[in-house]
């Protein structure tokens, strides 16, 4: 059995430790479409963020926290790359009013940092796909650095069948999506939308589900987990796992991937990417691939050979695996000790890709 797995979204700081940095939504994948721009103005805007209100989370995890949880001194919020500005209170100042921040507080229970998006953004991101980040402020003792994450909102013009969406989301505000101790659990919940209208079984009566788990560089069905919902053990992660979900509706499937973070988990990975900022740029041709040599490290931070080969799995946002072709020296089901993301895989999606990285027995 595989010991540990690992998102991408990690940073290794060598004066505080290892930093995994994570913005989660409870309610999944946030998307919004609309019908039409008509004279700059949307019309038909959904999920109507007025309503629902989502909320962003940032977890940052620490290799040299016993339960591996870590609070940020401060956290300074970024919308399209300018600065939200929080300066009159915990309503933004600019940007309509868009945001509010959250922060942790005995009193309310609140665990976590983060922002609560009130307003539509399709207009405020003129039209197209909004990016939120979040850079947290770590310190200890006098040494302080600032570590830091992105979260995108894709925004599309949509219609008919192009609109159907399916998406993991949890019912928790505070703990989705992280186990933070021993015997804990995480709830997944599959969420169906179409042209941002939730759809249930319900309202249709014709949704079927399927749960999945990667496993040695492939999505394993977990046998019975045909419900809407689907229960995550401590015992069932090892330190970070991914899991997927088909939706059939009409007899078409629809998926939607989300990762599962074990904070209480002994062990970790340590991807070591170079370059640093994991970023491929097709303008620059010095910037056309990522490489990434993991180490397993234990819960104090102490890295260890123990476990030299693993299996590295890239995939596109809803779990389609990119490099499953046997006969390729990057093919999924090899174990590997380094892997390197190239311009290949981004150009196949235009889009961000994940990599999933699983210790080899």
């Amino acid at each position: 059995m595989s010991i540990a797995q690992a998102s991408t979204k990690i940073k290794f700081n060598k004066r505080l430790g290892t930093f995994t940095v994570t913005i989660v939504s409870p309610s999944g994948d946030l998307f919004q479409n609309y019908q039409d721009n008509v004279n700059g103005k949307a019309v038909g805007v959904g999920p109507d963020f007025t309503k629902t209100k989502p909320r962003l989370n940032l977890y940052v995890t620490s290799s040299r926290k016993a339960e591996g949880i870590s609070t940020p001194d401060a956290v300074v919020y970024y919308f399209n790359g300018t600065k939200i500005d929080f300066s009159a209170g915990t309503t933004s100042s600019n940007f309509d009013g868009a945001f509010e921040k959250i922060a942790p507080d005995s009193k309310s229970g609140e665990l976590y940092y983060g922002l609560r998006i009130v307003k539509n953004l399709v207009e405020l991101s003129n039209f197209t796909s909004a990016v939120i980040r979040m850079e947290a402020v770590m310190s200890s003792g006098k040494q302080t650095d600032t570590i830091g994450a992105s979260f995108t909102i894709p925004i599309t013009k949509g219609n008919s069948e192009s609109g159907f969406r399916a998406t993991i989301a949890s019912p928790s505000d505070t703990s989705a999506f992280i186990i933070t101790e021993k015997g804990g659990t995480a709830v997944l919940r599959a969420d169906f939308y179409l042209n941002g209208t939730e759809y249930t079984d319900t309202v249709s009566g014709k949704l079927s589900y399927q749960w999945y788990k990667m496993s040695g560089g492939a999505w394993v069905a977990i046998v019975g987990a045909t419900s809407r919902t689907y229960t995550v053990k401590e015992e069932d992660v090892h330190s970070y796992g991914m899991y997927r979900v088909a939706i059939t509706y009409n007899s078409v499937a629809y998926y939607d991937q989300q990762g599962v973070t074990d904070a209480s988990d002994p062990w970790t990975i340590n991807l070591h990417p170079n370059p640093a900022d994991e970023t491929i740029d097709e303008d620059d041709s010095t910037r056309q691939s990522v490489t990434y040599t993991p180490k397993v490290a234990s819960s104090d931070g102490t890295e260890t050979d123990l476990y030299k080969n693993f299996y590295f799995t890239v995939t596109d946002a809803t779990g389609v695996i990119l490099n499953n072709n046997s006969s390729d020296a990057d093919y999924c089901k090899k174990a590997l000790t380094t892997f390197t993301v190239t311009m290949k895989y981004m150009q196949a999606q235009y889009n961000d890709v994940s990599l999933d990285v699983e210790t080899v027995d």
